[in-house]
């Protein structure tokens, strides 16, 4: 058997501060040192990392019935009940099937004016915008407007929904579920034993009974009858009444959305607004094709096909600032990959970032490139070195309805203004999802 490189001891005291910081630069530090698979921790609480493609094909679809998700959904938990992103095997594949009719292709359609809708609601925001000269923070008006068509897309089309009390709360969880945040509570044990009440502050849990409170109302919303569900909301509905699932796990289901659905597009969304700023001239290649085709309006849902500069943009940001930075597996039994042995309840790490910025998959990896991705229609390339959705059966639900949805915004804005930023890089915050340190605050100019 070959032996795994290990980081441990001083080596590991020394790099732990970089890796509470910047996790995610540290670790692609580690992986261009030669090695696709080393272990990382202190005795017991390790963890295997795996950055060699062909290792994380092993994992993810070759034998994938031997890897479940672990660690890093037990935190989420209490938070999010037995919804789909949580969820145990085989309740996760009696979900899955329940509800991945409702992200179909075939109702793109219906979300089409939605989204054009709601980009004319935004409309309104860069417009007093441009007439003030005042800066915008799209860190946050890119995640409501994200917010807004995840619901009304996929629980009920009401153009009334205040989105705005529920952001805070979420953002107060995603810190809770950090590495730093993490960190802190297992030195708490270490220290005391246990974890103290001060591991999760009072308004952590104000933050969980808001996130509950908000998807109880949209369910009972449309369990009432006091508004129309969308086809995920009536799916889940259907499902409740027949005996498919309990009403609570319906919820979850809910909650499951509220939490996870719309912040990666709505975090996506902000660092393809950063690279807008950053890179005018690959910027002006997709405008002129998509003004060539569409001539100022927003594309129709059938034209976004036929936008390769457009969509090679997208995935080129979603390369080099991939949103789902990291997911975790726990090995259910021993299993060798490569000569290397894993054993029964290892902890399991894969992190598209660090992939994404592997000079030995990627050539110059740090330069913004969207030609890399010449000559590939398919939104959702399958490859195991290119990983913003995951890959094997777990690859995210709503990955087309994702891509869909930030084409057809970037297309229908980029014709109509130019986006300013003379801030320095945002910088990075690696809590459960890439997040950007400082708000993206932007001018925006009417072309």
């Amino acid at each position: 058997m070959k032996k795994l490189k290990q980081i441990k001891g001083l080596q590991l005291l020394s790099l732990l501060p970089r890796m509470l910081y910047n996790l995610p630069d540290t670790l692609a530090e580690l992986a261009q040192s030669g090695e696709g698979i080393m272990k990382i921790g202190f005795d017991k609480s390790n963890f295997i990392f795996i950055s060699e493609p062909e290792y994380i094909k092993h994992i993810l679809k070759t034998n994938v019935q031997n890897y479940s998700r672990g660690k890093s959904a037990m935190e989420l938990k209490p938070i999010l009940g037995n919804g789909i992103f949580i969820s145990g095997e085989n309740d996760w594949k009696r979900q899955r099937q329940a509800v991945s009719t409702a992200f179909h292709a075939k109702y793109f359609d219906d979300f089409y004016p939605i989204i054009i809708d709601e980009l004319e609601i935004f409309g309104a925001v860069l417009e007093t915008a441009v007439k003030t000269g005042g800066h915008v923070n799209f860190t946050y008006q890119l995640k409501k407007l994200a917010a807004r068509i995840s619901y009304r897309t996929m629980f009920i089309n009401n153009p009334a929904i205040d989105v705005e009390v529920i952001l805070p709360a979420l953002d107060k969880v995603y810190d809770y579920v950090s590495f730093y945040r993490h960190s802190v509570r297992e030195a708490t044990k270490l220290v005391f034993g246990k974890e103290t009440k001060l591991g999760t502050p009072r308004d952590i849990w104000a933050a969980f009974d808001l996130l509950h409170r908000f998807s109880v109302q949209i369910f009972e919303t449309a369990e009432q009858g006091k508004a129309e569900p969308m086809v995920f909301l009536q799916t889940l509905l259907d499902a409740s009444r027949q005996g498919g699932c309990s009403k609570e796990e319906a919820i979850d289901q809910v909650k499951n959305i509220v939490f996870a659905g719309y912040d990666t597009v709505g975090e996506t969304f902000g660092w393809l607004w950063y690279c807008l700023a950053k890179y005018p001239e690959h910027v002006q290649k997709v405008r002129e094709e998509v003004f060539s085709m569409c001539n100022g309006s927003a594309p129709l849902h059938d034209q976004l096909g036929n936008l390769p500069e457009l969509l090679m943009f997208i995935k080129e940001v979603m390369r080099i600032y991939p949103v789902v930075w990291t997911f975790h597996r726990l090995t259910g039994e021993d299993d060798v990959i490569d000569g290397y042995q894993l054993h029964k309840g290892d902890w399991i790490m894969i992190s598209p970032y660090v992939i994404h910025r592997n000079p030995a998959y990627w050539p110059n990896p740090l330069v913004f490139d969207p030609n890399r991705f010449a000559g590939d229609m398919n939104p959702v390339p399958v490859r195991f070195d290119y990983l913003p959705f995951g890959q094997g059966p777990h690859t995210c639900l709503g990955n087309r309805l994702g891509m869909f949805e930030m084409q057809l915004v970037v297309a229908a804005l980029i014709q109509k203004y130019d986006f300013i930023s003379t801030d320095a890089f945002p910088g990075i915050k690696s809590d459960i999802l890439l997040r950007q340190r400082k708000p993206l605050m932007m001018k925006v100019v009417k072309r």
